[in-house]
């Protein structure tokens, strides 16, 4: 009868946490995991952010620069037709 009981005391030592700090233990890795689930989320949504303001901002520059290249281009075109006109 010695060795049942001690039998049934081992079985008993093995539980080493209780109850209350498994539930804690997998309430805290929900809450990690959910909060790096929403900082990759957030990460990710202000890359994409960035991304479409650079793009819009190149396009600006770009157009910016086309314009200003095109007045004396133009003006030099219509001059040199103003030109012809009158010798005609």
């Amino acid at each position: 009868m010695a060795k049942k009981e001690k039998k049934v005391s081992k079985t008993k030592k093995k539980a080493i946490f209780p109850l209350g700090a498994k539930f804690s233990f997998f309430v805290g890795l929900l809450l990690i995991t959910l909060m790096v689930a929403i900082t990759l989320f957030i990460y990710q949504l202000m890359g994409n952010v960035l991304e479409k303001e650079v793009k819009e901002r190149g396009v600006a520059i770009a157009k910016n620069i086309a314009n200003n290249a095109a007045d004396p281009l133009i003006k030099k075109v219509m001059s040199i037709i103003l030109c012809k006109k009158k010798s005609f």
